[in-house]
């Protein structure tokens, strides 16, 4: 029949209309319904018998809560030496379930830097578990399998609702009854949510809130670093707190209308936490508003007084405090360290050599063949890495800024078929058309609430300040170094009585733009090796790194093997932990990413270690402020048991040493957070040590 061509006709029109249109960054909006219309969460409770095999499952003499002596409980690490296979195995699990369901608004600079992670045995059985957490996404709490996969229970372990649109967590003690409870930082720019600690309840296995609120209404969490300051065996905790990239003045450089938002340092006492930002904390930053990033608690010169590391965004200092016996921190003198890295979103302590004395490393935006010092405006990209439509998308912008005097007009977002390409293309070109045109009106069309903000502030600073863009700050710059625009390796000299920058390691010093380095021995050789999480969207989406440590004799070589390894990602990724997930004596890659699924590596390299907890009987349980040290025939390993200084990243308690060949190991020494030490010997390979103070 004829009419019936005709119909197949129309729907066909009608369909090939769509399919473009879909793709037309004018109806974004459209697009988003469609996307999130299918693409909706479902989360639900594992079967009973499943429930129970998870919470009876437990190993009792790992986490016993009275005892009288010291004691030590060993398990047998399931080594599998096998293996011929020297690269990491990307493993299909649970965790590619997490995809991001992100809209327009969720591609702005207020959502783009998040995709938090946290690791801890939830249920006692001797095995790690996950929980994971999006922007605009309910989080995930991942119970190990012991077979590389993990079971949801999200949907059954939360009294209440599930937090929700969440930046940060973590997982750590916060009660010293030996189970892990659920520290919650929620996204603040769709509507104020009460920041928050859920204790873990272990009669009914779930969550609930503890009613013990923080950081009311302050955006952009940096990260939070915790330590029992006050010796009352409940851990105390900073949040540092960044911008407010919502504003359409700004309150960070260089614009600083506005200051940004002071951090909160509480501390426990018998009706929960207090604010005590001041006692502990000096004048300069307890008066002063920072931008800040990651924290942590580290005795970086071994002293036995815990020190105060905090990286700052953009030219804001650096902050390296060291401890004092009033459990007051003071600023350490600028002339002991060279320089800081510009733009710092990881600064953290670690031995890089093994003689036993901590390197400190912080990393941020960092460039080697641009120095970004000729930096006049936010659009100037680095076009770097990315493969299929990311690589496609970098090189037409590349062409398009050399000739920006069009502004947007001559880039076609329509042919970008990836959601998150098109969407973030359609606002950026947007964003630079007003920004060419001059017309701040224009910024109004951006659906992003970050990038419209930024579109105003460009506008109304070039139109309102001096040209010169010279980043401005409320600290005094005679009181701190200087801000590279490289990464930072700086090892203690003991002669000149000061910290010098480590020669010859652009790998190190250049990861470009980087949010994340995690150190972990990696093919168990018995030194640290760091892996590197890069990207931001589109404008820098930079490969994952792989620094393997090849250090000798004194000297520091850490040189970039991600892509030998088989884990040169280009997912932008946030938060990372490196751990023996799987008991077998080495560190599975585990990385949550912004504009992918979160991703599971199995470590197939192998090798031998000994993995150690401690259980403190004076302090806070899990002994978060102790110092170890591994005393072997070629060096000393030194780790601490911490947590903080990572983007996006609570970090396990349990302490990982690699055993390379031939290497004899002699004893442990152990210095508990009261102060006093202990040294534990006759320590065989291939076992996980639990240790009772």
């Amino acid at each position: 029949m004829p009419y019936k061509k005709i119909i197949i006709g129309i729907l066909i029109i009608i369909i090939f209309v769509l399919s473009i249109a879909l793709y037309n960054p004018s109806i974004t909006k459209i697009r988003h319904f469609i996307y999130l219309a299918f693409n909706k969460e479902v989360l639900s409770c594992p079967q009973p018998s499943v429930l129970n095999t998870i919470w009876q499952g437990k190993d009792s003499e790992l986490y016993q809560k009275e005892w009288s002596d010291s004691h030590i409980v060993s398990r047998k690490l399931n080594v599998n030496k096998s293996s011929s296979n020297l690269k990491f195995k990307k493993m299909k699990n649970r965790l590619n379930s997490y995809k991001p369901l992100l809209t327009s608004k969720e591609l702005g600079l207020e959502y783009m830097p998040y995709a938090g992670i946290t690791a801890g045995d939830i249920n006692h059985d001797g095995y790690l578990d996950l929980v994971l957490a999006k922007i605009n996404q309910k989080i995930r709490v991942l119970i190990n399998t012991h077979n590389n996969d993990f079971e949801d229970v999200t949907g059954c372990i939360f009294e209440g609702e599930i937090p929700e649109d969440v930046e940060y967590v973590a997982l750590a003690d916060m009660n010293n009854d030996s189970w892990l409870d659920l520290i919650v930082v929620y996204s603040q720019y769709k509507k104020p949510k009460n920041n928050t600690i859920y204790y873990f309840n272990p009669e009914t296995h779930k969550f609930y809130d503890s009613k013990n609120y923080f950081g009311e209404g302050k955006k952009s969490v940096g990260g939070i670093a915790l330590y029992d300051i006050n010796k009352d065996k409940k851990l105390d905790f900073y949040v540092s707190f960044g911008l407010d990239w919502l504003s359409p003045k700004g309150n960070y450089p260089p614009h600083y209308t506005n200051p940004p938002f002071k951090d909160e340092f509480w501390v426990s006492d018998q009706n929960g936490w207090r604010q005590s930002l001041d006692k502990y904390f000096p004048d300069i930053i307890s008066r002063n508003s920072n931008s800040g990033m990651t924290a942590t608690f580290t005795d970086i010169n071994q002293d036995g007084l815990i020190d105060f590391l905090l990286g700052n965004d953009f030219m804001e200092p650096s902050f390296t405090l060291l401890g004092g016996k009033q459990d007051k921190f003071s600023l350490i003198d600028k002339n002991k360290i060279p320089y800081n890295a510009f733009a710092s979103m990881t600064y953290f302590s670690l031995d890089l050599d093994n003689d036993g004395f901590f390197e400190l490393y912080e990393v941020g935006v960092s460039h080697k063949e641009d120095d970004r010092s000729k930096l006049k405006t936010p659009y100037k990209f680095e076009m770097k890495g990315g493969e299929g439509e990311f690589g496609k998308i970098q090189k037409d912008f590349t062409t398009f800024i050399k000739n920006k005097e069009r502004g947007g007009l001559d880039l076609d977002c329509s042919k970008y078929k990836n959601f998150y390409i098109n969407a973030y293309c359609g606002d950026l070109k947007a964003t630079l058309e007003a920004k060419w045109l001059n017309k701040i009106s224009l910024c109004d069309r951006v659906l992003s609430g970050g990038m419209k903000a930024q579109c105003k502030r460009e506008i109304w600073y070039e139109g309102t300040q001096n040209k010169d863009r010279k980043e401005k700050s409320f600290f005094d710059s005679n009181l701190f170094p200087p801000k590279k625009r490289k990464n930072a390796l700086l090892k203690y000299d003991k002669q000149k009585e000061k910290y010098i920058s480590v020669d010859d390691n652009d790998d190190a010093y250049y990861t470009d733009f980087t949010w994340n380095a995690y150190p972990f021995d990696i093919n168990n050789d018995g030194l640290q090796d760091i892996y590197i999480g890069n990207g931001f969207t589109i404008s820098s989406h930079d490969k994952n790194r792989l620094l393997m440590n090849h250090s000798q004799n004194g000297k520091i070589i850490l040189k970039d093997e991600a892509k030998e390894y088989g884990v040169d990602l280009d997912d932008d990724t946030r938060g990372i932990i490196i751990a023996d997930f799987d008991n077998d004596g080495d560190g599975e890659i585990v990385v949550n990413n912004f504009l992918s699924e979160a991703k599971y590596f199995e470590n197939k390299i192998g090798g031998d270690s000994i993995e150690v907890e401690l259980r403190a009987k004076n302090s806070n349980y899990y002994a978060i402020g102790a110092t170890l040290k591994l005393f072997t025939s070629k060096g000393i390993q030194v780790r601490e048991i911490n947590q903080g200084g990572h983007w996006d990243t609570a970090q396990p308690f349990i302490q990982h040493f690699g055993v390379p060949k031939g290497d004899q190991v002699k004893y442990i020494e152990i210095s508990w957070p009261d102060g006093h030490k202990q040294e534990i010997d006759n320590l065989s390979i291939n076992n996980k040590y639990v240790i009772y103070e």
